[in-house]
């Protein structure tokens, strides 16, 4: 089976996902801004799983499942 792409039930087009992710940002630099401190810079971040429960759309914000998406 090749791979097809999955979409939003809404939009019905390949668009992107904004997700809830479980990971590590690695190299962080904290400066103090108005007297807090605050993430200057930063590397990669290594994402190790995402909650399939919550995939919201960055076209038009609609909150999903992974069983939600739709072949594009």
């Amino acid at each position: 089976m090749e791979n097809e792409l999955l979409g939003c039930p809404d939009c019905e087009e390949p668009t992107s996902f904004r997700l809830e992710i479980h990971g590590q940002q690695e190299k962080a630099t904290f400066s103090l801004i108005d007297g807090q401190p605050k993430v200057v810079e930063s590397g990669s971040v290594y994402v190790q799983g995402h909650d399939p429960e919550r995939i919201c759309c960055q076209s038009c914000g609609l909150v999903m499942t992974e069983d939600d998406l739709v072949v594009v």
